[in-house]
């Protein structure tokens, strides 16, 4: 949600700035929209759901039962200190924030490639759809084969290899076509990386809430590389129209 409200931001800026160029097809503001619906829909466990029936219920506790390998489940400050001083907290925010920068340079880079293209406003917009899409798809066919093969480091370095692969393209490429294909095979290797690195570190750090703190803490670190990001862009955006004012 915080990665949606940050391009709705980028968004809402750019729209009063340059009004004529449609910088958001809606997308994320409808993301964000749901996310706020979500709230009063989602049930915090499985013994709370309504809509489960009680034989449901009784397996879904049992497959959880199962999954948390005698692993404490309740809150305890103690569990909270164990992840903060744990070193293997830290060596997964430096492998997530890795794996992050990929993403972003992607999220960043793929207007300014589509623009080279040749187009503008609503067909370089759509042209931007394949890339998130090829994303999309190897997502759910890297995650599934994670799981079937219960691999997760060798999978996320594979990803991470096909993510060079793309970014090598993209360096070494002028044409357009050439860049944008490039931009592909990136997105296709970096952002199936984030689910399975965060169910990878999820399922090894501990108990829920030993899990809930080394979790918050590599999503902090993402809100502040997204501040960080942020800051630039608006740097940027800023002196682009001051020049652009200035010129006309």
């Amino acid at each position: 949600m915080a990665g949606n409200g940050f391009f709705v931001l980028k968004a809402s800026v750019r729209s009063i700035y340059s009004p004529e160029v449609p910088s958001t097809d809606g997308s994320e503001t409808a993301t964000v929209l749901v996310a706020c619906a979500a709230y009063f829909y989602m049930h915090d466990y499985p013994a709370t759901a309504k809509f489960l029936t009680p034989e449901e219920r009784q397996t879904v506790l049992a497959m959880l039962k199962e999954d948390s390998q005698g692993l404490a489940t309740h809150y305890d400050r103690k569990f909270v200190w164990q992840a903060m001083k744990d070193y293997k907290t830290y060596i997964q925010m430096g492998i997530y924030l890795g794996l992050l920068l990929t993403v972003y340079a992607i999220a960043l880079f793929a207007p300014t490639i589509v623009k080279e293209l040749g187009y503008t406003a609503a067909h370089a917009q759509l042209l931007t759809v394949p890339i998130f899409v090829a994303g999309c798809i190897t997502t759910l066919f890297f995650g599934w084969l994670s799981d079937r093969y219960v691999l997760r480091g060798p999978v996320v370095i594979g990803c991470v290899i096909v993510s060079m692969i793309g970014f090598i393209v993209l360096y070494t490429q002028e044409k357009p076509g050439a860049a944008y294909a490039g931009a592909v095979i990136a997105a296709m290797g970096a952002f199936p990386t984030i689910a399975i690195d965060l169910a990878w570190a999820g399922s090894a750090v501990g108990g829920d809430v030993r899990k809930g703190t080394a979790i918050q803490k590599w999503e902090a670190e993402a809100d502040l590389l997204q501040a960080s990001h942020l800051l630039w862009w608006l740097v940027q955006e800023i002196l682009e129209v001051s020049a652009r004012r200035s010129y006309t």
